[in-house]
């Protein structure tokens, strides 16, 4: 115990000299992020990490000014403490968004902070068309295939940073997809809005997810989410008290009970959304067997949901998205909700088909087809069939999804 605290003493002396010395270049080349204990950021998200030791500049010397080495500006005030000092091993200065903003100001950075577990740093929320699957511990093709236009996000708790699966979350993230962690209506979200939910999500986001998605606001009598209830106070609440970098983070599900009570019991929780969130997902599920239309998937199901939503107010469809049922099998042997149950035609690429015809239907749809994006439903009920596999279903789904821009 003894040489262990000696040790740890020696480690933070060290890390101090190295901020205060000039030397804590945390910063690599293409904004990339060096911390302290040589790991680097994840590159997955378009923002170079740089692998170093103990926060010094690996090129050696003084960093070239317009390379991306560590600005000495920060504050430039002498009373404050070096990062080093405050125990910091991520600096950020020059706007190289190190520490996404939030952290403790030194004398030698805007914000001094730590890396989050595992090392994953911190993507910005998405702004343009989003993917939304509902995933179990995704298979390597179902990742595979998904990659690609747009911005896709898996939502599961079956795979998270540091655990067990954490090489699932960091091959999604190599191949710039999202995770959100689901926050489930039942268990989880009362425990953590009667708490400080705002310190819970950015815990949530720290820690490598880049979302968090509630799962799932239903109806009056079941959910207890609506505008007028304490818990859905609570969830407007914690939604506009997320400062920057954790605004936009959020998302939610609206479950069949919730979309018909949408207008009148969700118009606060929608546009609060709209405006502090990232996506409003309602769940539009039909069975291939039922052979609708095109036309009356558009007319009857699909473009009216989509107007009364949009409605609410400014901003709301951009945000707006229907989640489709995928499901092809019921691991229960029951025969609940397998919404894919033509597999003879399902993937058909023509109105045989019933994702063509879904697809088509949202893309004709005059709302619909200013929707931010789709999602699905879910992939950890999918399995391999004799007509298509799971690497082709997803396969299927990405080509529908690059319609979108």
């Amino acid at each position: 115990m003894r040489t262990f605290l000696l040790t740890a003493m020696t480690l933070m002396t060290l890390v101090a000299s190295a901020c205060s010395s000039g030397e804590s270049s945390n910063v690599g080349t293409a904004g990339g992020v060096v911390t302290a204990g040589g790991v680097g950021g994840d590159t997955s998200s378009g923002v170079g990490g740089a692998s170093g030791v103990g926060g010094v500049n690996l090129a050696g010397g003084d960093t070239p000014s317009g390379s991306g080495g560590a600005s000495s500006s920060g504050s430039g005030s002498p009373s404050l403490l070096t990062c080093g000092q405050l125990g910091g091993s991520l600096c950020e200065s020059g706007g190289n968004g190190a520490c996404g903003g939030v952290g403790q100001p030194s004398s030698d950075c805007d914000h001094c902070c730590n890396p989050p577990p595992c090392g994953y740093a911190m993507n910005p929320p998405g702004t343009g068309s989003y993917f939304t699957h509902y995933v179990g511990v995704p298979k390597a093709a179902v990742m595979d295939n998904l990659s690609g236009k747009g911005e896709n996000i898996l939502v599961t708790r079956s795979v998270a940073p540091c655990g067990a699966e954490d090489a699932t979350f960091k091959a999604w993230r190599d191949k710039a997809g999202r995770w959100a962690y689901k926050l489930a209506i039942a268990d989880e979200a009362p425990t953590v809005l009667a708490g400080d939910p705002v310190a819970w999500f950015k815990d949530k986001i720290d820690a490598g997810w880049d979302y968090v998605v509630i799962d799932e606001l239903r109806s009056k009598k079941d959910g207890g989410y609506v505008d007028s209830s304490a818990l859905g106070k609570q969830l407007i609440a914690m939604l506009n008290a997320l400062p920057p970098p954790y605004a936009g983070r959020f998302m939610a599900y609206f479950s069949s009970g919730a979309i018909s009570e949408i207008t009148t019991n969700y118009p606060t929780m929608v546009k609060t959304i709209a405006a502090k969130g990232r996506a409003i997902m309602l769940e539009r599920y039909l069975y291939s067997s039922s052979n609708h239309s095109t036309a009356t998937i558009r007319d009857t199901f699909f473009n009216p949901q989509c107007q009364k939503t949009a409605a609410l107010g400014a901003g709301v469809v951009e945000k707006l998205s229907l989640v489709i049922g995928i499901d092809n099998f019921d691991p229960n042997g029951k025969g609940n909700y397998i919404f894919l149950d033509k597999p003879a035609t399902d993937l058909a690429s023509d109105a045989t088909g019933m994702l063509y015809r879904e697809f088509s239907a949202m893309h004709q749809g005059s709302c619909t087809k200013s929707l931010g994006g789709v999602g699905t439903y879910s992939f950890g009920r999918v399995k391999d069939l004799p007509q298509y596999t799971t690497a082709q279903l997803s396969k299927r789904i990405r080509e529908f999804e690059n319609w979108w821009p």
